[in-house]
């Protein structure tokens, strides 16, 4: 690629998972390569949310994937179980810590679906990544409600976050 302009380049329209891309590291003076993947953000990693308060012990299910592009998360969740409390927290994935915004009580609010008491909800649920947590809050609709302390209870909820 000596002696050649990037602007004389053909151009990859349609980027495979296997592609690579020669980078420079000036520290070190030496070509590397970074696959597509981590060139966007990286693969999906499967993470296994924890419950901080809501259900019993065990969880019946609980899993998630989780991105990380620069430094905002983006995560999916599955979670369901036996509701033991009217509140319902849920740890961020990769022992991330939110921001500090400073002045909200949360950073940022998503909506997914869910279950309460073994009743499917026919309205949104409600979950709050909280301000400078490592957890976030799931609220039984899109009013703050409370959950039921017992019966079946699902969360299911996409959202993202920034962390410093």
């Amino acid at each position: 690629m000596a002696n050649k302009k990037i602007t004389d380049l053909s151009e990859l329209t349609a980027v495979a998972s296997d592609d690579m891309l020669e980078i420079v590291d000036t520290s070190t003076g030496a070509s590397m390569k970074i696959s597509q993947g981590n060139l966007v953000g990286g693969q999906p990693t499967a993470w296994t949310p924890a419950s901080t308060e809501g259900w019993t012990s065990p969880m019946t299910t609980a899993k998630g994937y989780y991105t990380i592009v620069g430094n905002v998360c983006y995560f999916s969740l599955f979670m369901d179980g036996t509701s033991n409390s009217a509140n319902t927290y849920i740890t961020l994935p990769a022992s991330k810590t939110s921001i500090n915004t400073g002045t909200a009580s949360y950073v940022w609010t998503s909506a997914g679906a869910g279950m309460n008491a073994g009743s499917a909800l026919t309205t949104p649920i409600r979950v709050d990544v909280l301000n400078n947590d490592t957890r976030m809050r799931a609220y039984k609709d899109m009013a703050g409600g409370a959950w039921t302390a017992s019966g079946q209870k699902i969360v299911i909820a996409t959202g993202f976050f920034a962390f410093a």
